[in-house]
């Protein structure tokens, strides 16, 4: 026992011969002093440290729960708050330990520098777009001593036990990394850091070898859960860390995609939504090695590779589509795609891509002729017999018989046919029509689309209700507005069908548009005055929801505005989060301020 006191004594009374002489000879100590970075380790020497006697105390009997709790409560010892270990840092990159390497000791007073202005930065209130730069700290750190706890100073300087032992030249640890400006928080006048400036902070220090900021510190600097205020700052500078790197991305695969197009010729596209940018990059260098791989193939033979007008789509499987397309599955390697590119009938796709044009000028020219917006069916249903030849009667109806009657001539002749039945409740519902048809904006069959189903003997109805009713609901979509016939009806019919169900058509567009032009307004009123770069609605989200959050936005205008949210992605949905391509911020539209 007196040899581990007389151990203990003599460590403490190197330790603070050492720092005497540190604050004797460096001015930069000196300053750290002033500035709250260093303390005397004499005051804190053991606190934050692990009660090792306990650990070693320990039964071996306990059992596998009590081991877990006192693993945790170790870590929870080992945590310390960020004023210490940033002294410990500056234990450690002191100028004075490297006098021997101008250089890296130069680079350590840069870097140190720049973390006191990061943490100035994250206590002071946002300075606007121009003070949200990248930090790029490099320490060079001398190998820390075996078996010396992280408050303890060496009984040798670390340069000397270095240089002893070391071969020639420097030994550094290189800690390099790149830190992204730090969000301030919403409240200017709290002097905490934001839950994500310590997060980044404790990135550093553990890179550095130093323990993490105790959980406690990092739990005090929240407010209360799910409170818009507090969320925000934080998923602000988890999108803006996001954008620096995604808008590099965007522009690699913009490139990459060109260069792709001039060299081979062809078009490279994604599944939309499948895959984030960085995953775009990786696929379309997969793409890359795999085209060249096969042209290094052909030039063997003696052949010329010719993929000349395809389209290649990389999605989940590997395929040719019933529109010539080129699927290529993403989990494939480039060795797969070349094998498939190889041995794909380019011809054959050519010709495929050739008949889908065709069919889609038919497609267009049929809904000219029937006076309509747009005929449209299911992917899958585009190329099939069924289709063409629907669009072929029509076509030969149209040209003998002309477009399908307009609505203002369809209202007129249901007016007048209505009134001479004398019928109380046909006038009702004819005056209520004629009421809704007259104050729409759609007044011709110009604006309504026509969806074409599938064949009757391919759907399949439900068993409650009537095949009339199933009939009535599959006609006009009421949401979309689209009028609804199937492949095999005949030209006469579905002119009748389109005549019929023209007025409950236009109903729903003009309902449709005039609430999307109400959105619309209201989005850019809140766009421009929460100074934000896009404000969308989930589509989980109803209108009368968003509107609803459009208004709350507006009435804490001020108070949100504080959480320097200028230049933000926000769309409204169900719950507080940050998207999980990084890309904007998730807000719900019932949200506390």
């Amino acid at each position: 026992m007196s040899g581990v006191l007389r151990q203990a004594s003599t460590c403490y009374s190197t330790s603070n011969l050492l720092l005497r002489v540190l604050q004797q000879s460096s001015p930069t100590w000196k300053l750290g002093c002033r500035l709250g970075w260093i303390l005397p380790a004499t005051a804190d020497a053991g606190r934050d440290q692990p009660d090792i006697g306990g650990q070693q105390a320990f039964s071996s009997t306990a059992g596998q729960q009590q081991q877990q709790q006192q693993q945790q409560q170790q870590q929870q010892q080992q945590a310390v708050n960020l004023k210490s270990a940033l002294r410990q840092l500056y234990k450690r990159v002191h100028p004075d330990l490297l006098t021997d390497y101008p250089a890296e000791q130069a680079e350590n007073e840069r870097s140190f520098k720049l973390l006191q202005d990061y943490l100035h930065q994250a206590r002071s209130p946002s300075q606007g777009p121009a003070s949200r730069v990248a930090y790029h700290f490099r320490f060079f750190l001398l190998p820390q001593p075996h078996g010396l706890d992280v408050e303890e100073e060496p009984q040798e300087p670390p340069s000397q036990a270095a240089a002893a032992d070391a071969p020639p030249g420097p030994q550094f640890q290189r800690v390099q990394l790149s830190l992204p400006p730090p969000q301030p928080k919403a409240d200017s006048s709290s002097p905490g850091l934001s839950a994500a400036a310590l997060k980044a902070l404790s990135k550093l220090l553990a890179q550095c070898g130093l323990p993490p900021v105790a959980a406690e510190e990092r739990e005090q600097q929240a407010d209360a859960a799910g409170r818009l205020s507090t969320f925000l700052p934080e998923a602000a500078e988890v999108v803006r860390q996001h954008e620096s790197g995604a808008a590099l991305d965007e522009v690699r695969v913009a490139n990459m995609r060109a260069a792709i197009r001039i060299a081979h010729r062809v078009v490279a596209g994604f599944q939309p939504g499948a895959f984030s940018g960085q995953q775009q990059v990786a696929l379309l260098q997969r793409l890359v090695d795999a085209l060249n791989l096969l042209s290094a193939e052909f030039e063997a033979e003696g052949a010329t590779l010719d993929l000349s007008g395809l389209h290649l789509l990389i999605c989940s499987k590997t395929s040719l589509d019933s529109l010539g397309t080129l699927c290529l599955a993403s989990d494939d390697s480039a060795e797969d795609w070349a094998d498939f590119l190889g041995g794909v009938d380019a011809g054959y796709a050519r010709d495929k891509r050739a008949a889908a044009a065709a069919l889609r000028q038919l497609e267009a020219g049929v809904a000219a002729a029937l006076g309509v917006r747009m005929l449209f069916t299911a992917a899958h249903y585009i190329m099939t017999h069924e289709y063409r030849s629907f669009l072929e009667r029509l076509a030969a109806h149209a040209a003998e018989h002309g477009p399908v009657q307009n609505l203002s001539s369809c209202s007129t002749e249901t007016d007048s046919s209505t009134s001479s039945s004398g019928s109380s409740s046909s006038s009702s519902r004819t005056s209520s029509s004629s009421s809704r048809t007259s104050s729409s904006p759609v007044k011709s069959l110009a604006d309504v689309p026509v969806y074409v189903a599938p064949p009757m003997q391919h759907q399949q109805y439900d068993a409650a209700g009537s095949d009339q009713q199933q009939q009535q609901q599959q006609a006009v979509h009421e949401s979309v507005g689209y009028i609804s016939v199937t492949m095999d009806s005949a030209a006469a019919e579905v002119y009748h069908t389109i005549q019929e169900h023209a007025a409950a058509a236009a109903a729903i567009l003009s309902a449709r548009q005039q609430l999307q032009q109400e959105l619309a307004e209201l989005t850019a009123s809140v766009r421009s005055r929460l100074q934000l770069r896009r404000l969308i609605r989930d589509a989980l989200v109803s209108p009368a929801d968003y509107k609803a959050a459009c208004r709350r936005l507006l009435q804490h205008r001020e108070h949100l505005l504080r959480c320097n949210i200028e230049g933000l992605s926000i769309r409204v949905s169900d719950k507080n989060r940050v998207a999980a391509d990084g890309s904007l911020v998730d807000i719900a539209w019932d949200f506390e301020p």
